[in-house]
């Protein structure tokens, strides 16, 4: 199977433009009250971009282009786990594709709004299924990089992994 990687590539540079726009379009205001003009990287999170509306209540002029966004990215994840499959001949890699193919699945719901059902905001949820099954196949990709002695690899799915691990907590501490 031909490598899928010039794609991948291509999609990280999507998102990449995308989400440089979308931040610069964005009109301001944050999820703790905040009302400064702009996005800010230590008072928004991503997912406010892709909202109809900003947080201070004013359109959103770069909805669309963060949408756009986190479609790329997530056809980047897709051809990552995808390029990964034909590479996956121990059991922990398998089980790491499968969950991230899955992850980055469900992570397609994100752009489109926060559905409710019942009156119950879905965007949490959705985000935490998105978010656990591709944690635990970033855990498994790095438990067999580890194993099979690939170093620069297993650090960093590590730091990766912290990373993630950071962004986790802080994203559910703000859920409560």
């Amino acid at each position: 199977m031909p490598s899928l990687r010039p794609f991948g590539g291509l999609a990280v540079g999507s998102f990449a433009v995308c989400t440089a726009i979308a931040m610069h379009r964005y009109p301001g205001g944050d999820s703790f009250g905040g009302h400064d003009a702009g996005f800010s990287f230590a008072r928004n999170y991503f997912c406010d971009l892709t909202a109809a509306a900003a947080k201070n209540g004013d359109p959103n002029g770069g909805m669309r282009w963060a949408q756009v966004g986190v479609v790329s990215v997530v056809i980047a994840l897709i051809v990552f786990w995808l390029d990964r499959r034909s590479a996956a001949t121990r059991s922990l890699d398998r089980w790491a594709w499968r969950l991230g193919i899955f992850g980055a699945a469900v992570a397609m719901l994100l752009p489109w709004g926060r559905p409710t059902v019942g009156g119950v905001d879905l965007h949490g949820a959705i985000t935490l299924g998105a978010g656990a099954p591709s944690i635990a196949a970033a855990t498994l990709a790095t438990a067999s990089a580890a194993r099979a002695s690939r170093t620069r690899e297993a650090a960093l799915g590590a730091t990766a992994l912290l990373t993630s691990a950071l962004t986790a907590i802080v994203y559910l501490l703000f859920l409560v």
